[in-house]
Order: structure tokens, then C-alpha cells, then sequence
């Protein structure tokens, strides 16, 4: 799809200067002027009749509009009308105040209403990149990373988040699990451990405070903490503040494996499959103590196992671990279903108001109506 054209109408208000003559030549023919006259009053008598008939209806403008990207009430998908990307992808209307950074088919976009940047992810560093890479984002260091997820002695890429220039490279020799950024720094979760990559390092270093498998890690900035569901004898979530220690929160939870997300507001959810019963498991968990606090409805429609695909501002996007493809919005503070979309593949991300999936080379808006994102 290419963005649309524009077309515009000129009206040509000018006038003729009149001459003394009593004919008009029309090509080869002399036409009377009387008879050019009274053609005038013809036309302008009807033009007064269709005024007449339609002064009191509105009169509708054509205005310029940006590419659409939000489909209309009627859409039986709840998707908006896909947005491709490609190296000279358009400014988008995006609905929202901040960047969007996307990761599509071998390349990292950054866009916002006014500009679309890519930049290849086949140079050096990006050669043994699996399936699938997480994108990270530290808004408040202006740093962005690309890192492999699962891939043994694979290459981990930092960005700075306002140019999408490349800034350094990292080799990680071990598999990540998960990933979250806080303060400038990237943490890996891995079978070992938590790992810290420290602004300006070469190499990623392990946190001595926190051992055994790490299953996931999120950021919390609200709290100015990050959150680690570890795996040992049982499952645990324990909380890590930037530079490595442990404040003393801890709690075990029901859980045999899944992942830990924060919205911007400060609601905790860990999703995942139990480990006392067969069964997917969604849980809200308290700030303060990290037991779970409440369980959402949602985890009763999702078979074995679920996970979190990402949080937003006040809600929770969540998915089955198994097919993948139907996604739901839940509220981020009671765990109610709000939203269901029963075909959307790819990463969800969504931001004041507004959401999107990238999909097949594609951005799709995804179009709310109950989730505010």
C-alpha cells in the first residue's frame, strides 16, 4: 500500500475584459452577442433555482487529510485499515504524543506523526539474531536495544532512541529469557541469574544478590525498582533496585513459569501456568508485599498457559501460550475483560489511548472501544 495523493480544485474567479464588438468568434463561427447574453441569464437563472432548493442544507468542505489509520465503528475486525512500513515509510497520524518504535521484518522504526526512521538490522551484530528479538526502550536515557531471546552467543545492539543511530555492541554467551530497562542500564534474565549491562559497559555483568533461574524481569520506574519472577525449588517474585540490591520484598507465587509486567500506572500482573493445577494464571500482586492480590477472569479462556505481551498505560495486553493469535485487553486494576481481538499476531504496544500491532510488515491500529490502553 502507498500513501494516497492528493487532488485538489481551483476555482477561476477572473472575468473577461469586455470589447465594443457586436459578435463573438468562436472558432470559425460569429455568434450575436444578444444570443451570448441571453445564455448568461439562462445559466443564471438556473443556478439561483439550485441555490434555492439546497440554501438550507449544509455545505460540506473538502479538507486534506494524513493517512488514516483508525477504522470506523463498522469494522467487524476491531483492526484499522495497516499502515506498511518500508524505507520510505510516511508521517503517520498517529493519535499519540510519543515515539512508537516498532521492530519489523529485519528492521527498527521509530515513528510519530510527523516522521517514519528505519534502519537495517542485517549489519554487524545482528548476523545470529533467532526468534523472535525483543525490542527495549528506555525513554529516560534515550537508549533503545535489540536482544535476542533464547539464542545462545548471540549479539545484543544499543541505540540512541532519538536518531536510531547505532551506539555499541554486546555479546552475550549465555540465552536470555527476558529483558527490562531501568536508569540507563539493560537487565537480562537468564537460567543463572539476573545480568546488568551498565551504561558505557562491553559485557554483561551478573548480580551476585540474586541467584537461580530468572524467568522474567520487568521495569517498575514508578516505584524506581525491578521486579524478577525466579525459579528454584518454587517460584518467587523478588524486587532489585538499580545497581544490584535487594530491599528485602519477596513472595512466593503460584507458578511453575510466566512473565511479569508493570503498567505505567503501577499495576503489577504476573501471567503464566500453575503449579499446583493444570491451567493458565493471571494475577494482580501487591505493591507493597508482591503476593497475589486478584486473579482475572480472563485466565479462565486462555488453556494451559497464558502470557503478558506487553502492559500500557493502565491496561494489560495478554495472549494464550499456546495458539498465540487471540489477544485481550484487561484492566490493569480490577482484571476485568474489556477487549477481545480473536486474530492479531505480532507485538502489541499501546499508549494514551491509542494501540497498535505490528503485523506482517505492517502497523495495525487496533480499534478500542472499552480498553483505554
Amino acid at each position: 500500500m502507498s500513501p494516497p495523493g492528493e487532488v485538489e480544485f481551483f476555482v477561476d474567479s477572473g472575468t473577461v475584459p469586455a470589447t465594443d464588438e457586436d459578435a463573438v468568434d468562436l472558432g470559425q463561427t460569429q455568434v450575436p452577442r444578444w444570443a451570448l447574453v441571453l445564455v448568461v441569464v439562462l445559466i443564471a437563472g438556473l443556478l439561483m433555482t439550485m441555490a434555492a432548493q439546497t440554501r438550507h442544507k449544509p455545505v460540506a468542505t473538502a479538507t486534506p487529510q494524513p493517512l488514516p489509520i483508525v477504522a470506523s465503528p463498522a469494522s467487524t475486525s476491531g483492526l484499522g485499515a495497516p499502515i506498511p512500513f518500508g524505507r520510505a515509510s510516511p508521517a503517520l497520524d498517529l493519535g499519540a504524543t510519543v515515539p512508537i518504535f516498532v521492530l519489523e521484518s529485519g528492521r527498527l522504526y521509530r515513528v510519530t506523526d510527523t516522521t517514519a526512521v528505519g534502519v537495517n538490522l542485517d549489519g554487524p551484530g545482528f548476523t545470529r539474531i533467532g526468534t523472535p528479538p525483543r525490542l527495549v526502550v528506555d525513554a529516560a536515557a534515550n537508549r533503545a536495544w535489540v536482544v535476542p531471546i533464547d539464542t545462545p552467543d548471540a549479539d545484543i545492539v544499543e541505540f540512541d532512541a532519538g536518531n536510531l543511530h547505532r551506539l555499541r555492541t554486546l555479546h552475550s554467551r549465555e540465552s536470555v529469557r527476558d529483558t527490562a530497562a531501568l536508569g540507563g542500564h539493560l537487565y537480562l534474565a537468564r537460567s543463572t541469574g539476573l545480568a546488568d549491562v551498565t551504561p558505557g559497559a562491553t559485557a554483561p555483568t551478573l548480580l551476585p544478590v540474586l541467584g537461580g533461574f530468572v524467568a522474567s524481569v520487568a521495569a517498575d520506574p514508578k516505584r524506581h525498582r525491578l521486579l524478577a519472577l525466579v525459579l528454584n525449588v518454587g517460584a518467587s517474585m523478588q524486587q532489585i533496585t538499580v545497581g544490584g540490591t535487594v530491599p528485602g520484598a519477596h513472595a512466593s507465587v503460584p507458578v511453575a513459569g510466566g512473565n511479569v509486567r508493570v503498567t505505567q500506572d503501577g499495576a503489577i500482573w504476573l501471567a503464566g501456568f500453575g503449579s499446583a493445577t493444570a491451567g493458565a494464571v493471571v494475577l494482580r500482586l501487591d505493591p507493597k508485599t508482591l503476593r497475589p492480590l486478584l486473579t482475572s477472569a480472563v485466565a479462565a479462556r486462555l488453556g494451559a498457559s497464558s502470557r503478558i505481551e506487553s502492559a500500557g498505560d493502565r491496561d494489560i495486553w495478554v495472549r494464550s501460550a499456546g495458539d498465540g493469535e487471540g489477544l485481550w485487553c484487561v484492566d490493569g486494576r480490577s482484571g476485568s475483560i474489556l477487549q477481545h481481538w480473536p486474530s492479531v499476531r505480532g507485538p502489541v504496544a499501546s499508549v494514551e489511548g491509542v494501540a497498535f500491532a505490528s503485523m506482517e510488515g505492517a502497523l495495525v491500529p487496533l480499534v478500542l472501544d472499552g480498553c483505554t490502553g
